[in-house]
């Protein structure tokens, strides 16, 4: 039976892919959802996620969401092997949604860029080998990109720009979701089954 990884304890889009033929591992990055610690950065959600992937062999799919997708797109590039890809709201630019996160909470671009250095010099990853943007020219799986247009946390420029520079992309965009509710939404989940398709077909 074929592998579909979900990066996110999401409770309700094992069932559909069980149900489509999948065998579905599911996993909470870490400090999310069940997962130990108090803190996690995307280098950790790639290095766990590249683990997962190891251990599971060649996948049929990956489904992830945010960051999460983030860390997909990174591993993707790093040679990690999926059939179809589908990612929820992805954040393309850890850079850009440090500085929007800082200037929401009162803090100015300088205190951003230390934060931002500190985490560069504390996992050995810069931020710009991360950018999704400049990763996905030599990716070939086909990717369904869900976006709101009224995301909060994510504009929709700049997965926009993802979609652009990712020559599989299908980028279909919703409005009224936001950032999660794309999760719970029952259209977001039969896109993302029917991009799965059946995997006693390939």
């Amino acid at each position: 039976m074929d592998s579909a990884v979900v990066l996110g304890s999401w409770a309700v889009l094992p069932p559909p892919l069980v149900a489509a033929g999948y065998r579905v591992v599911a996993f909470d990055a870490p400090a999310h959802g069940a997962a130990a610690g108090r803190r996690s950065s995307l280098p950790e959600m790639l290095e766990v996620t590249q683990d997962i992937a190891a251990r599971l062999g060649p996948l049929a799919g990956v489904v992830a969401h945010s960051n999460g997708a983030a860390a997909v797109i990174a591993a993707l590039a790093g040679g990690m092997q999926a059939d179809r890809v589908a990612l929820l709201a992805p954040m393309p630019d850890l850079e850009s949604f440090i500085l929007r996160l800082a200037a929401t909470l009162g803090f100015s671009a300088k205190v951003a860029k230390r934060a931002q250095k500190r985490v560069e010099a504390r996992y050995g990853v810069p931020f710009s080998a991360l950018k999704a943007q400049n990763l996905t020219g030599s990716l070939s799986q086909p990717v369904l990109i869900l976006q709101d247009s009224k995301d909060r946390t994510v504009p929709l420029a700049e997965v926009e720009e993802l979609a652009r520079n990712w020559p599989t992309a299908d980028l279909q965009i919703s409005t009224g979701l936001g950032h999660n509710r794309l999760l719970r939404d029952a259209a977001s989940i039969d896109r993302v089954v029917a991009h799965m398709g059946d995997p006693t077909q390939r």
